[in-house]
């Protein structure tokens, strides 16, 4: 099943797996999370929707919605945005953001990991138009973006961008990796 969920459990169990599969890749500081569970001020202060996808109880991934100005790419990136981003009021613009679908150990009921993160992407952009929003916009790595372009996904790449997050943040090697980068 995959949907959007306010359900207490869904969004433990999501801040769980985000903290598994960041710590796994070194994508955090893992000394700042005590609880083993990933979450900022955008999931504290009520700015997210969630979408997970689960079989049965077992997570496969999860993504947020943001909603909120300056969004996190505003402040985490200096950089030329898309026409239509710049266009848009933004009380309409929205990120998508910690995208994490975990591998699984191929079973009979496992689902390949691209369909997974397309039907994440797909739930919370009817969830955002639903709410109003016209443009989307996100930071991902650089292999990702790649992974899109083959998907055919449509996307509007920014151009001149710079990151500006903190090099003592907690998420700080996510975005300074030297082999793939983040990029808005």
């Amino acid at each position: 099943e995959c949907g959007c969920t306010e359900d207490p459990q869904d969004i433990a169990a999501m801040h769980e797996q985000r903290y598994r599969v960041y710590a796994k890749y070194g994508y955090l500081r893992t000394e700042r999370f005590s609880q083993h569970s990933e979450s900022d001020e955008y999931d504290r202060n009520g700015q997210s929707t969630y979408a997970v996808a689960k079989i049965g109880s077992r997570m496969l991934g999860s993504v947020r919605l943001i909603a909120a100005d300056p969004l996190p790419v505003q402040r985490f990136f200096t950089f030329e945005p898309p026409r239509i981003f710049e266009q848009t009021d933004p009380r309409h613009r929205f990120e998508i953001s910690r995208l994490v679908v975990e591998r699984q150990h191929p079973t009979d009921d496992s689902i390949p990991r691209n369909i997974v993160m397309l039907l994440l992407i797909k739930t919370l952009l009817e969830a955002g138009e639903s709410r109003g929003a016209s443009v989307g916009c996100a930071y991902i790595k650089r292999k990702l973006a790649g992974k899109l372009r083959l998907l055919r996904f449509p996307a509007h790449q920014a151009q001149n961008v710079a990151c500006v997050y903190p090099s003592d943040g907690a998420m700080a090697p996510y975005f300074e990796s030297s082999t793939d980068p983040a990029t808005p």
